[in-house]
C-alpha cells in the first residue's frame, strides 16, 4: 500500500489480489468527544492495544476518567509509559496538543468523532441529569429549555453544560464563549474549525460511524478484524426525553444556541464525504465487506459457541484471513472497564519487573487466583470487571497458564464474551 496525504486527505492504493501490506500506525490520540459513540470506538483501541502490548495513557487514579478534564498537564498524575513513549490516548481528556505530543511523539496520529449537534444534545440531557442540574421543573423538561436555554444553562454556575460541548471536549477556552465575545463568535468559529482542520488527521462522523471505521482503517492501516465492533453506551430514557415532537422552532433555538457545535459539525461532516470520494469505488467495495462480516461476527458471537464452529475469514484485497472464534469474541465483547484495568495491571507489573508461572498446571481458588504473580495492584477491580473467562484468557495471553490451561475448553459453562449493552 502507498498512503498519501493531500491537504490532510489520505487516499489509499492496495493490490487487487491481497490485504494491505503498510506497516499498521501505533501511536494514536483519540480526542473521545462526550455522547457521541466515542466508547464504541475506545474499545476498539483498547482491544487493539490490549492485544499487542501497548502502553496506555492512564491517570495514577483508578477512575477511568481520571484524565478529565486536564489531567495531561499533569505528568506526575500519569502512570508512566512501558518504554520511552506512550502509544495510545483513549480515555476522556480535554485536547491539549503539546502535552499529547509530549507523551507519544509528534508523529502520532490525531483522531475525534463529532456528532449531530440536536442529537448529542437529545442524548446528553438526560444521561448528565440536566432536568435537576439545570432546575428545569417543567413537565416536559426538553421543551422547557428549549424555549429558553440562557436562562437554564449560564456562567453562574462557573460553564456551560449544553452550549458548544464537542468544542469544548477539543480544547475551545470556556471564555470565547462568554457574553462579551458574542460579538466575535463567527470569526472564534471560523478559526477553531480551520484549527481543528489543520491538526487532525480524521474527524469521524458518528452518525456515519462504518464509514468513519472504514476511513479509520485505511488512515492507520490496520486489518479489518481491528475495527469490528459492539456499541456501548446505548440508553433507553423515558417519555419525557421524547424528542420526536420537539418543533422546528425549538430546534431552530438550540440550532442558535449551539451555533459553534452545529458548524463545527457541518463542515466535517462535509469533509468527511469529500474524504470518502476521493477514497473511489474500492471504498464502496470494503464498507460493503466491512458490514457483512461485522454482522457475521456480532450473529457468531451472541450465539451458544458451544454449538458452532468458528467462522473463517477469507483473505480479501481488505484484510488478511483470520478466524472469529471463542477467543476473538471474548476480545470483542469486553467490558471497556475489564480492558482498562486489565491495561494498567500490565502496566504496574513492567513497571515493577514482576512476573510469575503457575508451577502445578491448576487454576487456583478464587483467594489465590486474583493475586499476584497472575496480577498485580488491580486484583480487585479485575475480579470486579472481568468475567473468569476473560481474566483466564488474559492469563494465558500474559503466559501465567499454559494452552492446557486455557478456559476456552470451559466455553459451554462459562460462556464467551464480557457485558455488551443491547445492540440497536
Amino acid at each position: 500500500m502507498i498512503l498519501l496525504k493531500t491537504q490532510n486527505v489520505f487516499t489509499c492504493y492496495r493490490s487487487h489480489h491481497g490485504p494491505p501490506t503498510c506497516r499498521p500506525k501505533t501511536k494514536l490520540a483519540f480526542i473521545k468527544v462526550h455522547k457521541a459513540a466515542s466508547s464504541t470506538i475506545m474499545q476498539i483501541l483498547q482491544r487493539f492495544g490490549y492485544l499487542r502490548k501497548l502502553s496506555f495513557v492512564q491517570h495514577i487514579s483508578r477512575d477511568v476518567n481520571g484524565l478529565y478534564p486536564h489531567g495531561l498537564s499533569k505528568p506526575n498524575f500519569l502512570m508512566p509509559p512501558q518504554g520511552e513513549s506512550h502509544d495510545i490516548l483513549t480515555y476522556h481528556t480535554v485536547y491539549d496538543r503539546p502535552n499529547i505530543e509530549r507523551l507519544l511523539t509528534p508523529d502520532a496520529k490525531f483522531v475525534t468523532i463529532l456528532r449531530e449537534p440536536f442529537k448529542h444534545f437529545a442524548s446528553a440531557f438526560p444521561f448528565y441529569g440536566y432536568k435537576k442540574i439545570l432546575n428545569v421543573t417543567a413537565p416536559n423538561p426538553l421543551e422547557a429549555f428549549l424555549e429558553n436555554p440562557g436562562f437554564y444553562d449560564n456562567l453562574n454556575r462557573g460553564v456551560y453544560k449544553t452550549k458548544s460541548p464537542m468544542a469544548m471536549d477539543l480544547g475551545l477556552p470556556l471564555r470565547l464563549l462568554s457574553p462579551s465575545y458574542q460579538n466575535e463568535i463567527a470569526n472564534t468559529t471560523r478559526q477553531f474549525i480551520n484549527k481543528i482542520s489543520q491538526e487532525f488527521d480524521l474527524v469521524m462522523i458518528s452518525d456515519h460511524f462504518d464509514e468513519s471505521l472504514v476511513l479509520f482503517k485505511r488512515l492507520m492501516c490496520w486489518d479489518l478484524k481491528d475495527i469490528l465492533y459492539y456499541k456501548y453506551n446505548n440508553y433507553n430514557y423515558s417519555s419525557q426525553y421524547d424528542t420526536s415532537k420537539i418543533s422546528q422552532k425549538l430546534r431552530d433555538n438550540h440550532k442558535e444556541w449551539d451555533a459553534l457545535d452545529y458548524a463545527l459539525y457541518e463542515h466535517f461532516n462535509n469533509t468527511l464525504w469529500k474524504k470518502i470520494a476521493m477514497e473511489g469505488n474500492s471504498f464502496v467495495q470494503e464498507l460493503a465487506h466491512f458490514r457483512d462480516v461485522e454482522l457475521k461476527m456480532r450473529v457468531h458471537c451472541n450465539s451458544d459457541y458451544s454449538a458452532l464452529e468458528p467462522i473463517v475469514i477469507s483473505e480479501t484485497p481488505w484484510n488478511s484471513a483470520f478466524q472469529i472464534d471463542s477467543e476473538y469474541c471474548t476480545w470483542a465483547k469486553m467490558f471497556h472497564l475489564c480492558y482498562y484495568y486489565l491495561i494498567r495491571d500490565r502496566n504496574s507489573r513492567y513497571q515493577t519487573t514482576l512476573k510469575g508461572h503457575i508451577a502445578d498446571g491448576k487454576v487456583q481458588q478464587d483467594g489465590v487466583f486474583y493475586s499476584s504473580p497472575y496480577c498485580s495492584t488491580e486484583c480487585e477491580n479485575i475480579k470486579k470487571e472481568c468475567s473468569l473467562h476473560e481474566y483466564v484468557q488474559h492469563c494465558y495471553l500474559e503466559g501465567f497458564l499454559t494452552k492446557s490451561q486455557s478456559s476456552s475448553r470451559k466455553i459451554k459453562f462459562l460462556s464467551h464474551g464480557g457485558k455488551p449493552l443491547p445492540l440497536e
